[in-house]
């Protein structure tokens, strides 16, 4: 991939779970000596690229951020997961996201959804307002229960021409 420049690179495959899925390990250093540095918008780009390198190949693939899935879940750092095993992590980090930012993120995604329902609705086929029904029952799944100016907008159903058959 392009994007790792002259860093060596591997695509290990797990296919022995329920969701196959692949974990790309990028060497911090090229042969050049010349460090990566990536941030996390780096990190979503090479994903989206290594998604539709996936799709060109016919493989179905994508690459989305946490909160368009409805996931607000802190990962613990590598360091951290060791520390824990071995009794020496003192402070527990939350276990979902909780900072402006990652309430903003969710809104965000959740105006989102609910606009594309919004417009699915609005459709004449069956299959484009069913289509809306499943989009809202997803939206009501999304971690969101702490936030209650979100909380107002979740759920909130198209009413136009109505989600009946």
């Amino acid at each position: 991939m392009s994007a790792y420049g002259q860093s060596p690179w591997a695509i290990p495959m797990h296919t022995h779970q329920a969701n196959p899925h692949v974990h790309v390990l990028v060497r911090a250093e090229s042969d050049l000596g010349a460090r990566l540095n990536p941030r996390k918008a780096d990190l979503h780009e090479w994903r989206m690229e290594f998604a539709a390198e996936l799709r060109q190949r016919g493989i179905a693939a994508a690459a989305s951020h946490q909160a368009a899935r409805g996931v607000a879940k802190n990962y613990l750092n590598i360091w951290q997961v060791k520390a824990q095993g071995e009794g020496r992590l003192r402070n527990q980090r939350r276990r979902h996201k909780n900072s402006q930012v990652a309430r903003d993120t969710r809104a965000d995604a959740l105006r989102a959804w609910n606009g594309a329902a919004a417009v699915l609705a609005q459709s004449d086929k069956w299959e484009d307002r069913n289509l809306a029904r499943q989009v809202l029952q997803f939206v009501n799944t999304m971690p969101l229960e702490r936030e209650p100016a979100i909380l107002a907008q979740r759920g909130t159903a198209p009413r136009e021409r109505g989600l009946e058959r």
